[in-house]
């Protein structure tokens, strides 16, 4: 199910998160999966992935004292210049930066939580 599916894209952000990857999960051709998936969750499967892993990453930044590749890569970013954009695309900051802000004081016992990802 779709939601089976998610749970997969949240819990496994470094997986094969491909759309054709989930369509064989889903036993659906990727053109149909990726239909069904934004019917059913409201976004594109890839952006649905790229937030999760974006969650993913941020619970690191604030929690680990791992260097921003190593959080890249766990978190499914194919480098850290990638998940850099991302970072800027959604949050307007580089990792660095949210690191900074986020993993000192109140701000950061909130973000250290585990990832949370709002999805329908």
């Amino acid at each position: 199910t779709m939601r089976q599916l998610q749970a997969l894209i949240i819990n496994q952000p470094g997986a094969d998160l491909s759309v054709e990857a989930l369509a064989r999960h889903a036993a659906m051709s990727p053109r149909n999966f990726a239909r069904v998936f934004k019917r059913e969750t409201g976004s594109p499967p890839a952006e649905y992935v790229e937030r999760a892993r974006l969650a993913h990453a941020r619970h690191l930044l604030v929690s680990s004292g791992a260097t921003i590749g190593a959080i890249a890569a766990s978190s499914g970013f194919r480098s850290a210049d990638v998940m850099r954009r991302a970072f800027l695309r959604y949050l307007q900051a580089s990792p660095t930066e949210y690191r900074e802000r986020f993993a000192a004081g109140g701000e950061a016992r909130r973000a250290a939580a585990p990832p949370t990802f709002n999805h329908p």
